[in-house]
């Protein structure tokens, strides 16, 4: 799948603090969490030992441990530490399978953007930002405000049909005034792009 190859955004930096984030992209569950240096970390949100979500689980000591029975993983997802038997070196097969994963973007007064993150193919996830000039105003209370224009246009947005997204242009009606949606779906095809959308 040709959309596995591209960037997605899945959080804010925001909210991956010092706790494990459950995130989803593309139907598959990971895990965002920040190791010893403050690296992002995106993995698999699945424990090689017995399935549990790693999300549940802590960091400690700068590694991800599992919530079940406390494996640890290194930055570079592979196993460190089983604490049933502490002498017990983890072989390579004894890891998470990990993504690329990097921070951009900037703050509220940055940035004019509408990200979208695919979780299934008719369900995303939508951060939306508008750069305003109000430098009084904290990130928090922009972005309270910004949820709550873009919270005014969700009912008519989810009440589309079809759910995916329509590529060929002459399934719908468009007039002048759509250029900029006309031009994004004939990226979206060019790109070869299949999750969410109807050819």
């Amino acid at each position: 799948m040709i959309e596995e190859t591209h960037w997605h955004p899945v959080a804010a930096s925001t909210d991956v603090v010092d706790r494990p984030l459950a995130v989803r992209l593309l139907g598959r569950d990971l895990v965002l969490w920040r190791d010893g240096a403050g690296a992002l970390q995106a993995w698999i949100d699945r424990c090689p030992h017995r399935g549990s979500r790693l999300s549940l689980g802590q960091v400690r000591d700068a590694l991800l441990e599992c919530a079940y029975h406390g494996w640890r993983f290194a930055p570079s997802g592979q196993c460190v530490l089983v604490p049933a038997l502490p002498s017990f070196a983890p072989p390579p097969t004894h890891c998470v399978p990990r993504f690329e994963a990097q921070e951009a973007y900037g703050g509220y007064h940055e940035s004019i953007a509408l990200f979208i993150c695919p979780l299934e193919p008719e369900l995303s996830q939508v951060w939306f930002r508008l750069a305003v000039a109000d430098f009084d105003s904290s990130e928090e209370q922009l972005r309270a405000f910004q949820h709550q224009i873009f919270m005014q246009d969700q009912p008519i947005l989810e009440s589309q049909s079809p759910r995916l997204l329509p590529l060929e242009l002459r399934n719908e009606c468009h007039t002048s005034a759509d250029k900029a949606s006309s031009a994004y779906r004939r990226h979206l095809r060019s790109l070869r792009i299949s999750f969410g959308v109807l050819p």
